[in-house]
């Protein structure tokens, strides 16, 4: 099972690290391209992602502390598909 987003056309993506407890997104940039598209939330330093093993998850959102990983806030009204 995967999960992807329907898209909206424009970025606003901010630094992992803006992310907000509880907060969902869609990551646009990371470390390594395979995790651009998953969908995470914030769980206090924790990032989850959302429909997939554990181990796709990220017990600490900090390591990096600059601008290599962003991710594009869910909002509302936004449409999730799962495939």
């Amino acid at each position: 099972m995967s999960i992807r987003l329907v898209e909206k056309p424009v970025d606003r993506s901010i630094p992992v690290i803006e992310m907000k407890d509880g907060d969902i997104g869609v990551i646009t940039k990371w470390t390594y391209t395979s995790a651009v598209g998953t969908v995470v939330q914030r769980y206090m330093d924790i990032l989850i992602s959302i429909g997939k093993h554990s181990r796709n998850s990220w017990s600490s959102i900090f390591p990096n502390g600059n601008d290599s990983c962003r991710v594009r806030l869910l909002e509302k009204g936004e449409i999730l598909i799962i495939e």
